[in-house]
């Protein structure tokens, strides 16, 4: 029971009209699904000497119900933006982070 009230309280945490935003998640050779999730593009930079590196890093986090049968290679798309997923990292608490490549 306990379960299904903190299942609640993370469809709370994925409104729309708060901070998350409508990702469509699509699996390899499967049908599309629309769900929300808190999206990050965090820039980052590594000092390299005399020649550094500057990126972003794209990565979503989500229901894990959501992406349940999530892999490598299947695909979201984010603000009409389509990115591969290239990492996946349940937290063992009914959440997800995914990391994301644009394509």
């Amino acid at each position: 029971m306990a379960l299904t009230y903190f299942a609640d309280d993370l469809d709370l945490f994925f409104d729309d009209e708060t901070h998350a935003v409508s990702c469509t998640y699509t699996p390899q050779g499967g049908s599309a699904s629309t769900f929300n999730v808190i999206f990050n593009n965090e820039y980052y930079s590594i000092d390299g000497g005399e020649v550094g590196v500057e990126s972003t890093e794209p990565t979503v986090t989500t229901k894990t119900s959501n992406i349940s049968g999530a892999s490598h290679g299947d695909t979201m798309v984010i603000d009409s933006v389509t990115y591969k997923i290239i990492n996946i990292r349940p937290d063992n608490t009914g959440m997800t982070e995914i990391g994301l490549e644009k394509q």
